[in-house]
């Protein structure tokens, strides 16, 4: 259901498009898939008004290699300047656009969005520390999209005994963190190497690893009813 509008919603309940999602994954060739869907408020004039109707459903299913995710990756931040374009009529996926764009001219994989000295997340993942024995990630709140991949690793550590805390964190405590981990749903969690050319992390391998191990075996698990 959408949250904005409340008589726009899909046909399918949550059974049936995962079923759905089951047949098209069996009619693509590959044993590992990348799996994604969306869905829309509809389709409209365009008035900037979306009245009431079926929601539309679009879906991707490509195959995909998931890659060494032990492997670290270098990473550059980003002024997190996200909902400020007013200037600029597209979506909102812009900013994270240009900061991936950005990221790449770099030659780095990610960039890490800095809102006033506060880590939020990355152009396309979540970012969460390692410090201690805490996994600290940003609030669940309107500066950043709280992934799957991110609920796992929270999960994880916890049956791990690690505990998880949920605050704001600055950059200063992203460079000097045990570890920093990236989670997405490609990705599932990558340790960082670098940001900005600067060596960070590498002071638990064995409690980032630990938590790899799970969350691939945990994405393995709950995804074998697609093969």
């Amino acid at each position: 259901r959408c949250p904005f509008c409340h008589n726009r919603r899909l046909v399918l309940d949550k059974e049936e498009l995962f079923c759905l999602i089951c047949t098209l994954v069996r009619r693509v060739d590959g044993e590992e898939k990348f799996v994604y869907f969306h869905v829309s408020r509809g389709s409209a004039l365009r008035s900037h008004v979306f009245k009431g109707g079926k929601g539309n459903l679009c879906i991707f299913i490509t195959p995909y290699k998931i890659g060494n995710i032990y492997e670290k990756v270098d990473t550059v931040t980003y002024e997190d300047k996200r909902f400020q374009y007013c200037n600029i009529k597209t979506l909102n996926l812009l900013p994270s656009v240009l900061a991936a764009q950005y990221a790449y001219e770099k030659g780095t994989e990610e960039a890490i969005f800095v809102r006033n000295k506060i880590v939020t997340e990355g152009s396309h993942c979540n970012i969460s520390i390692l410090k201690g024995k805490a996994l600290i990630t940003h609030p669940a709140n309107s500066h950043i999209l709280p992934g799957v991949a991110r609920a796992k690793l929270m999960n994880s550590a916890l049956d791990q005994g690690i505990a998880v805390v949920e605050r704001e964190y600055t950059e200063n405590e992203l460079m000097s963190a045990d570890e920093i981990i990236i989670t997405s749903s490609s990705k599932l969690a990558r340790g960082v190497k670098t940001v900005n050319g600067c060596s960070v992390g590498g002071r638990a391998p064995d409690l980032l690893k630990m938590l790899q191990d799970d969350l691939f075996n945990d994405y393995i698990i709950h995804t074998s009813a697609l093969s």
